[in-house]
This record gives C-alpha cells, structure tokens and sequence, in this order.
C-alpha cells in the first residue's frame, strides 16, 4: 500500500495523540500516509516513541487482518530500525526479503534515524510486538 505520493505507508500505527493531526491529510485509499506526508501534516518527523504497536493491532482486528503477515511486517519494522542502530536483531526474529516487508523495514531504519538514542526504545517495541502478536 501506497501513499498519494507513491512512498509506503505507515499502517495506523502511530499513537493517537500523534495520528489525530495528521488524519486529515491521509487521502490514499485506506486513510494511510507515508512517513513524510505524516511528519509533514504533524509539523515535525516521527520517531520510535510516537509508535504504539497496539494501535496497529487494533486496527488489523477492526480490518480483519491477517496476524501472521501484520506480525511480520510489525517485526520488519522493529527490524529496521535495530539495523539502523547498528544493533543485532532480537533472536528468532530474521530479516525479510519480500515486500512489503522489506519496505518495512525501511521506515523502521528512517523512524530510528529521526529518533534521539534509538537503542533506548527498541526493547521496548520489541516487547510490544511480542505482546500483541504472541
């Protein structure tokens, strides 16, 4: 899935607080904005705190979504930005080689690279993850 400017989307995701401003600027076909478009409508560039791991969760039982591939791409995410960091992926977690999970994984190394001190917040998100996504 696409923004209306072609980048991939951050699947609604991000907090509420943070998510409320940007809404109306989220014209794509779902209601998605890319990272850019985001930071653009909020005034500023999303970090790893502004993502809430069971917004996204929510938002994929209200879609009927598919766990398995939103874990995944929720892990790509998380993943890219452990490899922007520099820091060794949590363990039985691997690296995507498909999209749309490769394209996670560019927002995760994006989000990381606009986020004072990233190594601070990963285990945290990776627990997150775990939560929602047992």
């Amino acid at each position: 899935m696409n923004c209306t400017c072609g980048a991939p989307v951050v699947l609604y995701w991000v907090r509420d607080d943070v998510w409320q401003p940007a809404a109306p600027a989220a014209t794509a076909v779902g209601g998605h904005l890319c990272l850019n478009c985001a930071a653009n409508a909020i005034g500023r560039p999303l970090t790893l705190h502004d993502l809430e791991i069971a917004n996204y969760l929510r938002t994929a039982r209200n879609m009927g979504g598919v766990p398995d591939f939103m874990q995944q791409y929720a892990r790509a995410t998380v993943i890219g930005a452990y490899n922007a960091s520099g820091t060794a992926i949590p363990t039985g977690w691997s690296q995507p080689t498909t999209r749309p999970h490769t394209d996670a994984l560019g927002i995760g190394e994006q989000l990381a690279q606009q986020t004072t001190n990233p190594g601070a917040v990963l285990s945290a998100l990776v627990a997150e993850v775990n939560r929602c996504f047992p």
